[in-house]
């Protein structure tokens, strides 16, 4: 899979994606985790996935987003829409994208 650049895994009821890194390239720019039930984003994703453009994690079971994300200096838009934040995590989430990568668009 060295060469997969887009990954579509919306809609398949994924709970867990501890392993993701383990299955896939690094070389994913568009990943979609939308309409999961991911409660979790493990760090490592600004690790691994340090080319990644377009991050869709909306609709999920998400109320917490790991620092590390804000590490993915190339990211352009990101979804976080309908997923049970914390207002004082939006807050939060919104004010540190602004500051960290100012040209993403953010969705939450």
């Amino acid at each position: 899979m060295s060469k997969l650049t887009y990954l579509d895994l919306s809609h398949n009821k994924i709970k867990d994606i501890t392993d993701l890194a383990d299955i896939t390239s690094r070389l994913v720019s568009t990943m979609d985790l939308s309409y999961n039930q991911i409660d979790y984003v493990p760090p490592e994703i600004s690790r691994f996935y340090y080319e990644l453009y377009f991050l869709y994690l909306n609709d999920n079971k998400l109320n917490y987003i790991p620092t590390d994300i804000f590490r993915l200096q190339y990211l352009k838009k990101v979804d976080l829409q309908r997923n049970p934040f914390p207002a004082d995590e939006i807050n939060a989430m919104t004010t540190r994208f602004r500051s960290t990568i100012p040209n993403c668009v953010v969705l939450i």
